[in-house]
Protein backbone atom coordinates (compact mmCIF):
# COMPACT_ATOMS: atom_id res chain seq x y z
CA UNK A 1 0.00 0.00 0.00
CA UNK A 2 2.81 2.41 0.91
CA UNK A 3 4.69 1.58 -2.27
CA UNK A 4 1.58 2.25 -4.34
CA UNK A 5 1.09 5.63 -2.65
CA UNK A 6 4.77 6.50 -3.14
CA UNK A 7 4.59 5.52 -6.81
CA UNK A 8 1.47 7.65 -7.33
CA UNK A 9 3.20 10.61 -5.68
CA UNK A 10 6.24 10.20 -7.95
CA UNK A 11 4.03 10.00 -11.05
CA UNK A 12 2.13 13.08 -9.93
CA UNK A 13 5.35 15.01 -9.32
CA UNK A 14 6.69 14.03 -12.75
CA UNK A 15 3.48 15.19 -14.42
CA UNK A 16 3.70 18.55 -12.63
CA UNK A 17 7.30 19.04 -13.75
CA UNK A 18 6.48 18.13 -17.35
CA UNK A 19 3.47 20.45 -17.38
CA UNK A 20 5.51 23.30 -15.89
CA UNK A 21 8.30 22.90 -18.47
CA UNK A 22 5.82 22.70 -21.35
CA UNK A 23 3.95 25.80 -20.16
CA UNK A 24 7.18 27.73 -19.65
CA UNK A 25 8.41 26.93 -23.16
CA UNK A 26 5.06 27.71 -24.76
CA UNK A 27 4.54 31.00 -22.92
CA UNK A 28 8.12 32.09 -23.59
CA UNK A 29 7.61 31.78 -27.36
CA UNK A 30 4.08 33.17 -27.17
CA UNK A 31 5.18 36.23 -25.21
CA UNK A 32 8.09 36.97 -27.56
CA UNK A 33 5.95 36.52 -30.69
CA UNK A 34 3.17 38.70 -29.28
CA UNK A 35 5.56 41.55 -28.48
CA UNK A 36 7.11 41.39 -31.97
CA UNK A 37 3.67 41.36 -33.58
CA UNK A 38 2.47 44.37 -31.56
CA UNK A 39 5.61 46.33 -32.44
CA UNK A 40 5.26 45.42 -36.13
CA UNK A 41 1.62 46.52 -36.15
CA UNK A 42 2.59 49.84 -34.60
CA UNK A 43 0.60 49.34 -31.44
CA UNK A 44 3.68 49.68 -29.24
CA UNK A 45 5.40 52.67 -30.79
CA UNK A 46 7.50 55.16 -28.91
CA UNK A 47 5.77 58.51 -28.22
CA UNK A 48 8.44 60.27 -30.29
CA UNK A 49 7.55 58.16 -33.33
CA UNK A 50 3.87 58.93 -32.88
CA UNK A 51 4.47 62.68 -32.58
CA UNK A 52 6.64 62.70 -35.70
CA UNK A 53 3.92 60.97 -37.70
CA UNK A 54 1.10 63.11 -36.31
CA UNK A 55 2.74 66.55 -36.20
CA UNK A 56 5.88 66.80 -38.30
CA UNK A 57 4.82 64.93 -41.42
CA UNK A 58 1.56 66.88 -42.00
CA UNK A 59 3.45 70.18 -41.57
CA UNK A 60 6.02 68.95 -44.06
CA UNK A 61 3.28 68.12 -46.56
CA UNK A 62 1.76 71.59 -46.10
CA UNK A 63 5.12 73.20 -46.88
CA UNK A 64 5.52 71.15 -50.04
Amino acid sequence: MQMRIAKNQIVSAERKVIARVFAKNFLGDFKRNTMNTLVDLGTLRRPVDLSVGATYVPQLYNQI
